[in-house]
């Protein structure tokens, strides 16, 4: 085969070395030469990385997804700690019951009388300040410091309500005067 020898034609052994193929005998035109190396240098251009716009929008959905997150975070972070105070009140609910079974009364049911665990004035727990108990009823004062916003200084109170018969279990009722109320505190 012979190869051409016009202007418009360029054997491959010519051609960019990025272009040759397996077949060197074959004649390109010299258009498709020029078309392949200008599309192969236009995809090096495309690859460089990302355009401003792009960047800024990213930031954007990261700056939206955070506005919504944190607020939801501090709430769970609360709850939390809220709810540490009501598990530290167990043993106290547990002699506040045995003691009105014994009773037949809540009057009088304080922190440290009638078999009652003592109040505690300070350092109750990790983020509860005090627990006290007074006719029945369990406050707990979370700490001021250290805690969710929410949570800082807040009370939760453990109410009992007597049955039908003295040995009917006692129903408890939790109120809190924090804004971040777990589930079993209304």
């Amino acid at each position: 085969m012979r190869q051409a020898t016009s202007a418009r034609f360029w054997p491959v052994s010519r051609a960019k070395s990025s272009l040759k193929t397996w077949h060197g005998h074959c004649i390109i035109p010299d258009s498709t030469i020029r078309v392949l190396y200008l599309k192969e240098r236009n995809m090096r251009k495309v690859q460089q990385g990302f355009t401003l716009i792009e960047l800024m929008i990213v930031v954007a959905i990261i700056g939206i997804l955070a506005a919504i997150a944190l607020p939801a975070y501090t709430d769970y972070t609360g709850k939390a700690q809220l709810s540490e105070g009501i598990t530290l009140t167990g043993g106290v609910k547990t002699a506040v019951a045995e003691a009105y079974n014994q009773t037949g009364a809540l009057t009088g049911l304080d922190g440290g009388t009638n078999g009652l665990p003592a109040n505690v004035a300070s350092g109750a727990g990790k983020y509860a300040d005090s627990i006290t108990t007074t006719a029945g009823v369990i406050v707990v004062t979370m700490k001021a410091t250290g805690l969710s916003a929410c949570a800082q200084g807040k009370t939760v109170t453990l109410t009992p309500t007597p049955g039908a018969a003295t040995t009917d279990p006692l129903k408890w009722a939790c109120t809190s005067t924090a804004t971040c109320k777990p589930a079993s505190c209304s």
